[in-house]
């Protein structure tokens, strides 16, 4: 092809870098950036021209985002949830997680059935017989599994990084939620065990202090280097 056709250069990079580094690939290839509404030659002055109209553009995209981290800011800050799908359990009224009538048993019975020391598999399959969608609206696994179990907001504690934690209505007890962590730490355990000779030593005895997630064991290069 000849030539890429964009409405502004916005729309082909809003960023300095980018953009010369896409550029500089087309123009080895003998391919033009055309900009449809922008008038641009290949003068010095349509150099410089092109030159303020990205840097505009860059600053634009960069203003554009602080106002926005700042906006989710002040409203974390109120209370308000700034999540784009909440957790399986609640919903949202008033810009504010509250628990689902409908959904919020739904998960308060798995966490207490993994807690009893069911197994991830046998709480899918019901899930899925039951025809009960996941968060998403298809069928349930292990990931959402995995979410929800290590996802403190289940226990009151909705917290955003960077933003700090907020309270929100509690769906587990603590003690359940907190069983909930052995049980799978456990798990995880065994599950490298079964899978390697090696001892991760720091697998299922440590957790992420922001996330809650057991660290995991692996190896690289055909078993010959591990990592907790």
């Amino acid at each position: 092809f000849e030539g890429v056709l964009v409405y502004k250069l916005d729309r082909f990079a809003r960023s300095r870098y980018d953009s010369a580094i896409a550029k500089h690939k087309l123009r080895e290839n003998g391919v033009r950036v055309i900009s449809a509404t922008e008038h641009l030659t290949d003068t010095p002055e349509g150099i410089i021209m092109e030159a303020l109209l990205e840097g505009m553009d860059e600053y634009y995209s960069a203003e554009l985002g602080r106002k926005m981290k700042r906006g989710k800011q002040e409203s974390f800050r109120k209370g308000k949830f700034i999540g784009t799908r909440p957790p399986f359990g609640y919903t949202v009224a008033d810009h504010r997680l509250v628990i689902d009538p409908l959904t919020g048993p739904i998960a308060k019975e798995i966490f207490q059935r993994y807690a009893d020391g069911e197994k991830q598999n046998q709480i899918l399959t019901d899930l899925n017989r039951r025809g009960i969608p996941n968060p998403k609206g298809n069928k349930w696994n292990k990931v959402n599994l995995s979410y929800m179990f290590a996802n403190r907001i289940y226990i009151g504690e909705y917290a955003v990084s960077d933003y700090g934690v907020n309270e929100c209505p509690a769906l587990i007890d603590k003690e359940v939620f907190d069983k909930v962590q052995e049980v799978k730490a456990v798990s995880v355990h065994r599950a490298r065990e079964n899978k390697s000779d090696y001892d991760y030593m720091l697998t299922g005895r440590m957790v992420c202090a922001k996330c809650g997630s057991s660290v995991v064991g692996c190896s690289m290069g055909h078993g010959k280097y591990h990592y907790d």
